[in-house]
């Protein structure tokens, strides 16, 4: 191309192309061999045989990673509504209780791109729902929610999203997951109950040993959950504790500390 090829050996070219693509079976020398064509101004028969590849790679295809990058190179060639179809159908059959949560992530966001169905997008939502019944991280927890989420779930599939929230919450005492697992069960329009066992779990986590930093980020999750007065007064004593033992972090604590509205006495301290 930086050589100025003429009509002819462009398709000359396309067609070295098109019928490399009809013999290769590996993803990635598909995906390879597409982006090379899409350079080219393929015609609309060529589209069309390279999605043909596409589609017929899809059906032996099971990997997720390779499915997504399959997809997003289909996209490329404006697939037909059936060429559409038979990609949604390939990710709903890849998204298995046994797929990774990250993984589930990225195909839901490559399901998005084709317009799916009410079914399929129930179909889905399913198997996140019954996935997250079985995780017990938190990572995995907050990629399958972050899938759910992009779903549109309903407020059953919501309120089972939470209880797996509050009960990995009750496991967990590192303090930069139970802030990241509170951030994300906040937008699930927790119930006041839940907001309770949550506000709980970071009092409870602040009583640890934890950096002025995991202490700032604590609070302010503490501070989007409407806490009660006594948690403000539990919450000013760990950042006056946190300022006596470790000033290294005094810049961000202060301006924490100030959020909670200080009594005079721990202005002065």
């Amino acid at each position: 191309l930086k050589l100025n090829p003429t009509d002819t050996e462009r398709t000359k070219a396309r067609h070295t192309i098109t019928t490399a693509l009809a013999l290769e079976t590996n993803p990635r020398g598909v995906n390879n061999l597409i982006d090379t064509l899409l350079k080219l101004n393929p015609t609309d028969t060529e589209r069309t045989k390279a999605r043909h590849t596409i589609t017929k790679t899809l059906t032996r295809e099971t990997n997720p990673w390779e499915v997504n990058y399959l997809i997003d190179t289909l996209l490329k060639l404006n697939p037909t509504d059936t060429e559409q179809a038979q990609a949604r159908h390939t990710i709903t059959k890849t998204l298995t209780l046994e797929t990774a949560p990250w993984e589930v992530n990225n195909l839901i966001d490559t399901l998005l791109k084709l317009n799916p169905t009410d079914t399929e997008r129930t179909k889905a939502r399913h198997t996140i729902t019954t996935a997250l019944t079985l995780e017990t991280t938190p990572e995995e927890v907050n990629y399958l929610i972050k899938a759910l989420l992009k779903l549109n779930p309903t407020d059953t599939e919501r309120t089972k999203a939470r209880h797996t929230i509050t009960k990995t919450l009750t496991r967990e005492t590192n303090p930069w997951e139970v802030n990241y697992l509170i951030n994300t069960l906040l937008k699930l329009n927790p119930t006041d109950t839940e907001r309770t066992k949550a506000r709980h779990t970071i009092t409870k986590t602040l009583t640890l040993k934890t950096t002025p930093e995991e202490v700032n980020n604590l609070i302010n999750t503490l501070l989007k959950l409407n806490p009660t007065d006594t948690e403000r007064t539990k919450a000013r004593h760990t950042i006056t504790t946190a300022l006596e033992t470790d000033p290294s972090g005094i810049n961000n604590l202060i301006n924490t500390l100030l959020k909670l509205n200080p009594t005079d006495t721990e202005r002065t301290k």
